[in-house]
């Protein structure tokens, strides 16, 4: 019985090879669209999910005042935390990248490795491949990854081999650390917020620098802690500033109760974007909403369109059906072949699916910002294709046994949640490139073109010579030193005045820098001669002083409030706030975020060490200008690799999930209005043949072929306009829910809504005309006769 449903089930879709081919390439996209869109949403959602107990894992972060919290904390927490009644367990460790390694006579550079203690294995759940973890609390030994141990030594046993760690350090270009491996472990998944190719012990080399790091009132490790289940993070919280305190008291910098730190989950760390030094990427949740948002809108698509072009089929199929009805088939019987029919199609649709994302592999990694590959992602296809496509067989099954007055109905609903659908997307789409182009042509407030910037390899105040270097050079324009660079991390203070209070960001330059910026300094108060020297604010900054002092006063830094604080200390470090200057606003943050008070501080190249070179070059000169930069790197600091780039790309990098996004919408938007086409091929079909009678009759009395096209042209129209009147709402509610993540919004102009409905109607139109024309040249007197 089985093998005779299969037979008429092939014969079936043999005889209307048009209908399956349709079928099959609609629901073949779109399965595979909504395969790649739900895994990655989900990927996305399992960030940092394989940590062992990671409901209850959590990272300290740490703030100055009210400020942006930094992914590290003070490294004494590291001790502090023993013996502590909520703690199960934590860790702490170093993230360190692009470090030179020398193997034999082979220089290696590793993106990323982690001086950890030796409760980092256990604590994130590693798997110890080859020797003991207990070897990690050994002095100088280091775990590679598996990876990474075969590019050491190919095809040999790693464990007890020796490397050569090159941590240049000031002016000893001839820093070689000895390690010897005790361990290869596996490396953590890609779904991790950091990773690691190689983890060093904290004992032996390294300690004494962790040990300064644990006295000082710095950002020093990166700590995690894991409580026991069932407590709450509020009680550890409270306590985390008075463990510091005996660890860091008498220490140089603010006071410890200044600082303020939480327990953050390690789950929340990839979608919390307003981190200091994550070592990661992150990503904000309304971007994989939005994403998931589109990929419920392909499956609704999907499954309209497919219960549409069934509908249609069972009504070409309507005269075999009355004869298998005559000559004993039940409705069960029919039901069950409708039903075989569907599921073949879904099934055989489901494998191009699979064949359609492997054969794209590589475009949708580009997309997608991963790694991963596609075609082996068969978990995945097993959940999310019978997830997508058994809904699909049944409501499809379920509509074509409808009468037919409410297959019509059922038609026009289809149509006006399919065109409603397309015109949110192309709506959506078309504002995504607004606000991206917009942000694209703001003005920041100075100059990010043709400027390099350079990581200075050393721990010593050595900027004037390599700025005085570097200026000398053919093609550059200018060069300064700073600590923090546009796009980097800055930080945050408070500046106090009695009971007025100021809180500001900042970072820490040299005075040449405003010039390279291209920065305009609208006030001088310092000597007009020589470097700026204090602080320079903003504008912002100066017009909150100006609610308080006199231009005069702040000119001169008096702040006096009557009592004895005519010094007034920012940070009470026993720095007095000396305003040299006011410059020119400027987006010193992401665009994200509006402008507040700024102050950039002035630091001494002779004096101070500033971690990074800015060199602004001519228009066409960038690769003369890398040679030099490259060859006094070189001369300089011989042995060692130096990092640089191009500023605009580093601030362009702030708004990649942004474009990325609008790159993906747009795509699928295009995918959705061609499965929407393939479902109006067959609505425009069934409802030529319906009325087919109609436009014969219509034609003998002397209708003529446009008049019967603009006829049932109308009908479609109607329904888009249903569709556009349910559409605008909530593509208005998606855009201001989107918008939101900008503190710098372009306009919402009219035409977003209407040109969406605009171009569904005009290829609604088009499509349908091609369909009825042949209705309509067709001779009516055959016409009313098939149908009599």
């Amino acid at each position: 019985m089985r093998g005779h449903i299969f037979k008429l089930v092939y014969r079936s879709l043999l005889k209307n090879r048009s209908f399956a081919l349709i079928s099959l390439f609609g629901l073949a996209t779109s399965l595979a669209a909504s395969m790649v869109i739900f895994n990655h949403y989900f990927f996305e959602l399992s960030f940092d999910k394989h940590i062992p107990h990671s409901e209850r894992t959590y990272r300290i972060v740490t703030r100055l005042g009210e400020g942006k919290f930094w992914s590290r904390t003070f490294a004494c927490y590291g001790d502090a935390l023993a013996n502590r009644p909520e703690v199960e367990e934590f860790t702490s460790f170093s993230h360190v990248t692009n470090m030179l390694v020398t193997v034999g006579e082979t220089d290696y550079i590793l993106p990323e490795f982690v001086i950890s203690d030796t409760a980092f294995i256990d604590f994130f759940g590693l798997d110890v491949i080859a020797g003991r973890k207990e070897d990690l609390g050994q002095p100088n030994t280091v775990f590679v990854t598996k990876e990474q141990a075969e590019r050491f030594f190919p095809g040999e046993d790693p464990l007890g081999k020796d490397i050569l760690l090159r941590p240049f350090q000031g002016d000893r270009a001839d820093s070689i650390v000895p390690l010897v491996i005790a361990g290869v472990v596996k490396s953590l998944p890609e779904n991790s917020h950091f990773g690691f190719t190689m983890i060093c012990s904290q004992m032996g080399h390294f300690s004494g620098e962790i040990n300064r790091l644990k006295e000082n009132i710095l950002y020093g490790l990166h700590v995690y802690v894991r409580l026991f289940k069932g407590v709450p993070t509020t009680q550890l919280e409270a306590a985390l500033p008075g463990l510091a305190l005996p660890f860091l008291e008498g220490a140089h910098g603010p006071p410890v109760d200044a600082f303020n730190s939480k327990l953050q989950g390690v789950r929340d760390i990839h979608f919390t974007t307003d981190i200091n030094r994550e070592i990661r990427p992150v990503i904000r949740k309304s971007m994989i909403y939005i994403l998931l948002s589109i990929g419920l809108m392909i499956m609704i698509l999907t499954t309209l369109n497919f219960t549409s072009a069934v509908i249609v089929h069972s009504h070409q199929q309507s005269k075999a059906t009355g004869i298998m009805r005559t000559l004993g088939a039940t409705k069960r019987d029919l039901f069950r072949l409708a039903l075989w029919r569907n599921t073949l199609l879904v099934g055989v649709s489901l494998f191009i699916a699979w064949i359609l994302i492997s054969l794209t592999e590589e475009f949708l990694q580009s997309l997608f910002g991963s790694h991963r590959s596609l075609p082996t992602m068969g978990s995945q296809l097993l959940l999310v294709g019978p997830a997508i496509g058994i809904p699909v067989i049944i409501i499809a099954t379920l509509g074509m046994h409808f009468p037919g007055r409410k297959n019509f109905r059922v038609f026009g609903w289809l149509t006006v949640i399919q065109f409603a659908i397309v015109i949110i997307l192309l709506g959506f789409s078309l504002m995504i490139g607004r606000q991206i182009s917009y942000l694209d042509q703001k003005d920041l407030g100075y100059s990010e073109n043709n400027i390099f910037v350079v990581r200075i390899p050393a721990d010593k105040p050595r900027g004037s010579l390599l700025v005085e270097e570097m200026e000398k050079q053919a093609g550059v324009i200018g060069a300064s030193t700073v600590h923090q660079h546009p796009g980097d991390v800055f930080m945050s203070m408070d500046f106090g005045v009695g009971e007025k209070n100021y809180p500001f960001s900042l970072r820490m330059v040299d005075p040449g820098s405003l010039e390279v910026l291209d920065i305009a300094l609208l006030e001088r108060f310092s000597s007009p001669e020589g470097p700026l020297e204090g602080w320079v604010i903003n504008e912002t900054f100066y017009r909150h002083l100006l609610q308080d002092f006199s231009p005069d006063e702040i000119a001169v830094s008096n702040f006096s409030s009557g009592e004895d604080d005519t010094d007034p200390d920012p940070d009470n470090s026993g720095t007095a706030f000396i305003i040299a200057g006011v410059m020119e606003d400027f987006h010193y943050s992401s665009l994200h975020d509006r402008i507040g008070n700024f102050a950039y501080a002035m630091r001494d190249q002779e004096t101070t060490y500033n971690r990074w070179l800015m060199i602004r070059f001519a228009e066409g000169q960038s690769a003369g200008v890398l040679q030099a930069i490259d060859h006094m790197m070189d001369t300089h600091f011989h042995g060692t690799t130096f990092e640089y780039f191009l500023l605009e790309d580093k601030l362009n990098e702030a708004y990649s999930a942004s474009g990325n996004l609008s790159k993906i919408v747009r795509l699928f938007s295009l995918l959705a209005i061609l499965i929407a086409l393939t479902g109006l091929y067959g609505l425009a079909l069934f409802i030529t043949r319906r009325r087919s009678k109609e436009i014969g009759l219509r034609k003998i009395h002397g209708a003529g072929i446009r008049q019967i096209i603009i006829m049932l042209n109308l009908g479609f129209l109607k329904w888009i306009g249903v569709a556009f009147i349910v559409a605008c709402p909530i593509t208005l509610w998606a855009l201001q829910k989107w918008l939101v993540n900008f503190a710098y919004q372009t306009t919402l102009p009219w035409w977003i809504f209407v040109l969406p409905g605009i171009i569904v109607a005009c290829i609604a139109m088009l499509a349908v005309s091609w369909q009825t024309s042949a209705a309509a040249r067709s001779n009516p007197v055959n016409t009313i006769s098939m149908n009599s």
